[in-house]
């Protein structure tokens, strides 16, 4: 299991989820409180793939959108 904190935020409905880190690196997983309950379960799932796979620290956006699966 990886640390990370969840927050419930406004976000434009074309977002989600995403993954913001503070200082220190500690990750926070920002899910859209728009979305419809099984909307926000599947963005936290895709944003924690991401953080699974260390995806912050590719290139290859492609890939790494492939590993997380679509929202």
């Amino acid at each position: 299991m990886i640390e990370h904190r969840v927050e419930m935020v406004s976000l434009p409905i074309s977002v989600p989820g995403l993954i913001s880190f503070d200082e220190d690196g500690y990750p926070t997983i920002l899910i859209n409180d728009r979305l419809s309950y099984p909307a926000q379960q599947r963005a936290f799932k895709h944003e924690y793939d991401h953080l699974k796979h260390d995806d912050i620290h590719t290139d290859d956006l492609r890939s790494a959108e492939h590993r997380a699966g679509t929202v």
